[in-house]
């Protein structure tokens, strides 16, 4: 997390900047974003985590709420639910919208985005890179690139060690910031 702590910190921004470079993609805003559990002892864990990434040098905001107050904010939930918490200052994209139309944008500059690559398929060429991709119709075919952006998430580790890439990636709870 601390690694990871000041690119989060400037990860809003950049979102706001694409946007406001033309990218036709949004955030969503998760504020607040409520959490319920059955117990305090499975807040407790959360709370340990959001302590953590605090730790790391990022801004929390939340607040502790009992069962009653969990009902209020959301009434829909079942009378199980005995703790909870409402994180502030959250947003969130929709990976697949976002992406699409991160997409579209550099189409829309003249650049080329080709899809359908794998991690196994790429080649440092010294002066660029081959990727392997495949046609609509399962085809594969090679493309030189000068650059590639590698963004297959939990993936990363085992797809780009070879290139030097050492920081483990490992599955989350989605996009948010």
């Amino acid at each position: 997390m601390a690694a990871l702590a000041p690119m989060n910190v400037r990860a809003l921004a950049a979102h706001d900047a694409l946007i406001a470079g033309g990218v036709n993609a949004v955030t969503l805003s998760a504020d607040p974003l409520l959490i319920a559990m059955r117990t305090e002892g499975e807040r407790r864990a959360v709370v340990d985590e959001l302590e953590r990434v605090r730790a790391a040098g990022q801004d929390v905001d939340y607040d502790l709420l009992g069962g009653d107050q969990v009902a209020v904010a959301e009434p829909a939930l079942t009378p199980a639910i005995g703790a909870g918490l409402r994180l502030r200052g959250q947003r969130c994209v929709s990976p697949g919208g976002y992406v699409s139309a991160l997409a579209a944008a550099v189409r829309g500059r003249g650049g080329r985005v080709e899809e359908g690559g794998d991690g196994h398929g790429l080649h440092d060429r010294g002066d660029g890179v081959a990727v392997r991709v495949r046609d609509v119709a399962g085809r594969a075919d090679s493309v030189r690139t000068d650059a590639v952006v590698i963004a297959n998430g939990a993936w990363l580790s085992r797809l780009a060690r070879r290139f030097g890439v050492r920081q483990p990636v490992q599955a989350g709870r989605g996009y948010s910031y």
